[in-house]
């Protein structure tokens, strides 16, 4: 290597080099790293190779530690990653000068194929990546941002210090995560500042909906005991009447102190992208089983439900022990029918069962109603019980009045 080597970031020099190593074997649990091709480019005075690899890592909780410490108090994520092995893609490039030394070094390592690999939910792993202490050149513990020109220094060579760079690197990394506002051991949030965070965790984790394999740890770390089963059966009975593409927080309304010492009541706006499906017919929809036309022009539709709800927090755990949430169903429905009557054959006889949701109120449990604004009011007779077959061990009336 030449002692100047440019290892990216600006930063320059084999100690660099060095130290990036001792956090890659300090952060990551590698396995293997296997090259598959390489290409060789020749110049007057410099030579460029090439190389394509795979490199096979175990996730650590040094790993969360050292290069994720915004997810650590994020149990539900931290389990699903540690010990999981992933071979992403890597490709190493050297640069070669006339004297045959290599005088520049670059490394493009596929981070977000390797955990869209256990995550699937790309919202949640570019949470993960947004603000993972990994700069360009795939350095860890780096600033992306230039230094000032005052501020740049030739690095020295000290081959005597290399046995102490474990020690270096656990220093260097704190006062990275300085710069990057990342402190595992700084003042506590407020109380505010907890709920809000509550909050932003729920939109995430449910983005892409409801898994119970994987939001398991989830319910069980962000809401209050005797909530955690009613939470889990409203989006499993909501996945079960729709396909869920997506759910976005679009704005917080207020945040305000609740009845309850200590409690903190947030107001959220929200928007569902939800895709009609087969079973949509089956358990919302059916009167229209055999309205050929009708039930063609509604499935495969997606659906921009807006929602309005409201959270009720613990200010201490910032755990969730209660929502109240209105889904306006009538909107996005009235966007598909371009005459009157239609829709109101559609929504007259529809199962009232998709608007409100109180998660404190154990008597209606995921019960939701379609908004009739501009439709007559439904006959109290056309109403009829809907259930799913007893080996979904779920219940329809959880879902449909």
């Amino acid at each position: 290597m030449d002692t100047e080597v440019d290892v990216g970031n600006g930063l320059s020099g084999t100690v660099v080099m060095m130290q990036q190593m001792a956090m890659y074997s300090t952060f990551l649990r590698t396995i293997c790293l296997t090259m598959q091709s390489f290409d060789v480019v020749e110049a007057e005075d410099s030579v460029v190779i090439s190389t394509k690899a795979k490199l096979r890592f175990q996730i650590l909780r040094s790993t969360i530690e050292g290069i994720f410490p915004h997810v650590m108090g994020n149990e539900w994520l931290v389990s699903q990653l540690v010990g999981k092995e992933v071979e992403p893609a890597m490709g190493i490039t050297f640069v070669f000068n006339g004297d045959g030394k290599c005088c520049k070094y670059s490394v493009d390592l596929d981070f977000v194929g390797a955990f869209l690999s256990i995550i699937k939910d790309p919202v949640v792993v570019d949470m993960l990546l947004g603000r993972a202490l990994i700069a360009d050149n795939c350095m860890f513990g780096v600033i992306d941002e230039p230094r000032e020109p005052e501020e740049e220094k030739p690095v020295a060579i000290n081959v005597e210090q290399v046995g102490g760079l474990e020690e270096e690197c656990h220093s260097f990394t704190e006062k990275q995560s300085e710069y990057r506002g990342v402190s595992t051991s700084g003042p506590p949030r407020t109380e505010d500042q907890t709920c809000l965070r509550a909050v932003e965790d729920y939109f995430v984790a449910l983005a892409k909906g409801y898994d119970p394999a994987v939001h398991r740890g989830f319910v069980w770390d962000h809401f209050a005991r005797d909530s955690q089963e009613k939470i889990a059966e409203r989006w499993l009975s909501l996945s079960n009447c729709f396909s869920i593409l997506s759910f976005q927080r679009k704005a917080v309304a207020s945040v305000e102190y609740g009845s309850q010492k200590g409690t903190r009541v947030i107001k959220a706006s929200a928007k569902y992208m939800l895709r009609i499906t087969p079973a949509t017919i089956q358990f919302v929809f059916p009167h229209l089983r055999d309205r050929h036309q009708l039930r063609n022009m509604l499935i495969g539709n997606v659906l921009g439900v807006p929602s309005q709800i409201k959270l009720f927090i613990q200010g201490g755990s910032g755990r969730i022990f209660a929502i109240e949430e209105h889904m306006d169903f009538a909107v996005s429905l009235r966007k598909l029918f371009a005459g009157r009557q239609e829709l109101q054959v559609v929504m007259l006889h529809a199962k009232r069962a998709l608007e409100s949701f109180n998660l404190s109120d154990s008597t209606a449990i995921n019960r939701v109603e379609i908004s009739t604004t501009d439709v007559e009011p439904v006959d109290e007779r056309q109403k009829t019980a809907a259930t799913i077959s007893p080996r979904r061990m779920i219940r329809m009336s959880d879902l449909l009045s």
